[in-house]
């Protein structure tokens, strides 16, 4: 948000409010109408959505720094999936007449959004392309470090945190393998200085690397 003015700033700050998400808990479900812009100020979060049969699909993974939301605010649409708590999260709402205020009167903004919008783009093209042309290693190493691509391509891999403390059994899932074959690649990565496994954690150790892992 530092591209704001301070006045829109101070009324972004003003009309904005605070809300404390326990873990496993639900922000909103699929098909709700949700008006809030949202921002990770601690914690992380999926969107998942159950198909027509039970299944849990996970989309992607919203970690902490991220302003997200945007795309069902200018389309005037309900939610496209439903959103659940990994860990206790700390998210700040902003109400949507103030997210189309800024949208109507900043230019600022809307650059912003501009690039909020194309690094979800690429994060998704990305994840389409992992998915059809490489194998379990090398689609788990890009998947893993697709977590981060949305910040990475947002402008804020300084600001990156490269701890994930999101269970393995649901990165597995998202990486479309069982639990045994994610841990058995996790343990290449790590022989490899890639990745460092801890308990109830993984930390990445080269981003750099793992994204290029699948293309040796």
């Amino acid at each position: 948000m530092s591209d704001l003015t301070e006045f829109e700033r101070s009324r972004v700050e003003h009309e904005a409010t605070e809300i404390r998400v326990q873990k496993g808990a639900y922000v909103f479900h699929c098909g709700e109408t949700y008006p809030f812009w949202l921002g990770v100020a601690a914690g992380t979060l999926k969107s998942m959505k159950l198909s027509s049969v039970g299944k849990q699909v996970n989309f992607v993974y919203i970690l902490e720094g991220t302003w997200f939301g945007e795309g069902t605010l200018i389309n005037h649409e309900p939610r496209r999936y439903s959103l659940q708590a990994v860990e206790d999260t700390l998210l700040l709402r902003t109400p949507a007449e103030t997210f189309n205020w800024l949208i109507d009167s900043s230019i600022r903004f809307n650059r912003f959004i501009i690039r909020q919008m194309s690094a979800t783009l690429s994060q998704f093209i990305a994840m389409v392309e992992y998915e059809r042309i490489l194998d379990k290693s090398a689609r788990v190493a890009c998947l893993l470090a697709s977590v981060f691509q949305y910040n990475v391509v947002a402008g804020r891999r300084e600001k990156l945190n490269l701890n994930l403390t999101i269970p393995q059994e649901d990165l597995a899932m998202m990486c479309g393998v069982s639990r045994q074959t994610f841990n058995e690649i996790l343990k290449e990565l790590q022989q490899q200085g890639i990745v460092e496994i801890a308990y109830r954690s993984l930390r990445i150790l080269d981003l750099d690397r793992l994204r290029k892992f699948g293309q040796r």
